[in-house]
């Protein structure tokens, strides 16, 4: 082949080439497309992961923190727990400490 035709011939297996990965993606993606339509949902309950975004933190507690023994007594609690999961003794959660 001349140099022309040998890169007449490049460009059209590249074009080939491109022409069958679209195809082949949008099968794929009209596969899927099908595929989710027919899932069954089970339930209407969310699924299990939560959604992103400031409604799921709620609002901060702007109060100081209680001092009653009730209070003290909840975090001791928690503390131990705490340390329990973690297996090693580690460090409380940020905020914990110091209470």
């Amino acid at each position: 082949m001349t140099g022309l035709s040998a890169f007449l011939f490049d460009v059209a297996l590249a074009l080939i080439t491109l022409a069958a990965t679209a195809t082949l993606l949008w099968g794929w993606f009209v596969w899927l497309a099908g595929k989710a339509e027919w899932v069954p949902r089970t339930t209407d309950a969310p699924r299990d992961r939560p959604p992103f975004g400031s409604s799921i933190r709620g609002e901060p507690d702007p109060g100081p923190p209680s001092a009653s023994r009730v209070a003290r007594a909840e975090i001791a609690e928690l503390e131990a727990l705490w340390e329990l999961s973690r297996g090693d003794g580690g460090d409380p959660p940020h905020g914990a400490e110091g209470r």
